[in-house]
């Protein structure tokens, strides 16, 4: 959908282009997201108009021009790139002429310079689009394997170094992912109201969305709305203030987190700092329903590949602790 345009009167405003006329409709409210869905319904009306006939690439664009108005803003964000960047090889062959070989083949294509994970999220979308408008075509396609993900949890003197060469949003943001296991935008997203003494509540997430990042309200029924409960000495360092805690976006702390690691020699991601804390009170003995809790995974399919790559220091205490242990029936 086109970019939704903020007017001097304090109105939004978004065109849209119609093929058939070759002209643009605007619609304008005070609401940016009425002005979507006013969009979205001429759209799905231009649908009705000539949904006959029509391309692979005008599926895929009126697949995510009707479901504008319920899908999340970073997930309308990944489609419209992929809508844009994805379907040169075949957005032009006639939907209904388009078969199992057809799409064998883009995958097949398109694998060569994407990885397994990419591959597979733009066929979900063209599966999605060929779907929503010939539900009775059927097709059969064999997709790259799943990659491996090899992981590299920090240990506890990895994470000493990390606190000891940041400073300001970064040092926090460490503080509460890998004592908290928070993620990037939920860090970024958090405000010091959300704090209660020694509790953090964990409700919001900051996602980039088509106009740039933006907070949204994590839903009530999910896992990652959750109460944390942090050691006091993370409270003191966060300090007492207003608005948010972190004051930079998931993006820019990104940056900040890859320039201090690398001059670490570190390999690690800032995601692997929720996989530490995971790992840590795993090794702890903490049973897995509350580590699920704290860290707001919804399953153990997440801590159980975590838990294959167990710190290395630990891996040495466990090994002299099993090995004592045998010794001792030699004796």
């Amino acid at each position: 959908m086109a970019k939704i345009e903020k007017l001097p009167s304090g109105n939004y405003r978004i065109r849209v282009y119609d093929s058939q006329t070759g002209k643009r409709k605007s619609f304008t409210s005070k609401s940016r997201n009425e002005v979507k869905a006013m969009a979205a319904r001429y759209i799905a009306g231009m649908d009705d108009r000539d949904s006959g006939r029509m391309t692979v690439q005008q599926a895929v664009d009126r697949y995510i021009a009707n479901r504008s108005s319920v899908l999340s803003p970073s997930t309308e964000r990944e489609y419209l790139q992929s809508a844009k960047r994805d379907f040169d090889d075949i957005g032009h062959m006639d939907l209904d002429a388009l078969r199992s070989e057809d799409v064998q083949a883009f995958v097949n294509q398109y694998a060569k310079t994407h990885s397994p994970k990419t591959t597979r999220n733009a066929y979900g979308l063209l599966r999605a689009s060929i779907q929503a408008f010939r539900p009775n075509k059927y097709i059969n396609v064999t997709l790259p394997q799943k990659e491996v993900i090899e992981r590299h949890i920090p240990s506890d003197d990895d994470i000493k170094a990390l606190l000891d060469s940041a400073h300001g949003n970064l040092r926090k943001a460490i503080l509460l992912s890998a004592f908290g296991t928070l993620r990037r935008g939920e860090i970024c997203s958090l405000e010091y109201s959300d704090i209660d003494g020694n509790v953090i509540h964990v409700h919001t997430d900051m996602i980039r969305g088509v106009d740039g990042w933006v907070i949204k309200e994590i839903p009530k029924t999910a896992a990652s709305d959750r109460y944390v409960e942090y050691p006091e000495k993370v409270i003191e360092e966060l300090g007492i203030g207003e608005g948010r805690i972190v004051t930079c976006t998931p993006g820019t702390l990104e940056n900040k987190w890859i320039s201090c690691r690398d001059k670490l020699g570190l390999e690690c991601r800032f995601h692997d700092l929720r996989h530490y804390a995971a790992s840590i009170m795993h090794a702890l003995g903490i049973p897995d329903q509350y580590i699920m809790e704290r860290g707001g995974w919804s399953s153990d399919a997440v801590l159980k590949s975590v838990y294959r790559n167990v710190l290395d220091d630990k891996k040495k205490e466990f090994t002299d602790r099993v090995n004592s242990h045998l010794d001792g029936l030699l004796s």
